[in-house]
Formats: C-alpha cells, sequence, structure tokens
C-alpha cells in the first residue's frame, strides 16, 4: 500500500474581513499518496487557491481562521500546529505551490536564473553558490 502523503480533512476557512464573517471553503477532504498528483477544479471564486495555500499554511494568519476540525497533515506533520520553524523546512524543500499568476509569481527585474538561485539556496542554506547555479 502505498504512503499517504497528504492528508486534509474536514477543512474550513474563514475570512474576518471589516467586521464580517466570509466562509471561503466548506469541508474539504482529500489524500494524496507518494507518487500521485491531485488537481483542484472548479469555477472562479469556488476556493481551490484558498485550500492550496492553506495545505502550506501562507495565508494571512490575521484574517484566516481554520475550522475546529479542520487537520492537515503532511507526512505525519500537523500543518496547522507546525511552529515557524517546522513550515520554513517544509516549505520550497519537501512541499511547493506554483501559483496560477504568472505576471506575480517572478520578478520581472531579475534574471530567472537569479531568482531559481536565490530560492534554492533561500530553502537550503547548506547549499553552496555553485551548486545552486548547477541546480538552477
Amino acid at each position: 500500500m502505498t504512503k499517504q502523503l497528504l492528508v486534509v480533512e474536514n477543512l474550513d476557512i474563514n475570512f474576518e474581513l471589516h467586521e464580517k464573517n466570509v466562509h471561503a471553503v466548506r469541508n474539504v477532504s482529500f489524500k494524496v499518496a507518494e507518487g500521485e498528483t491531485l488537481a483542484l477544479v472548479g469555477e472562479s471564486g469556488s476556493g481551490k487557491s484558498v485550500t492550496s495555500m492553506s495545505v502550506m499554511r501562507l495565508l494571512p494568519e490575521k484574517f484566516a481562521r481554520y475550522g475546529k476540525d479542520s487537520r492537515i497533515t503532511f507526512d505525519g506533520i500537523s500543518i496547522l500546529d507546525a511552529d515557524e520553524k517546522t513550515l520554513r523546512d517544509l516549505r520550497g524543500n519537501r512541499i511547493s505551490v506554483i501559483f496560477q499568476e504568472p505576471m506575480t509569481s517572478l520578478n520581472p527585474f531579475m534574471r530567472i536564473g537569479a531568482q531559481l538561485i536565490e530560492a534554492a539556496r533561500v530553502h537550503n542554506k547548506k547549499l553552496g553558490k555553485k551548486e545552486a547555479v548547477q541546480k538552477a
């Protein structure tokens, strides 16, 4: 049996904005095993990006609220309970996201290679410049 790498259970996400509560995601559950690919599809505004960003806990903590029964587990680590160091170690090294808007994903004033090198070195402090260049 293949190991479940990502488990999302009963995901509920609310945003508290201007004294209003917006229920953005309701009761989403899915599992992704090692080697599997999952596509989230749906119409605009259906919660795909919010769900994806929650997996890496990238939603603004000031506004985002998770339901009491919401669980996100990546390789046995509870994402919703993880501290910042654990999240930093996971992001980019073990789990990553490719944002859907290309114009905001890359800096148009930097060469693509420099951005790839920077990302590799930020997520792996032991990686030297020469190794980062080869990886990019």
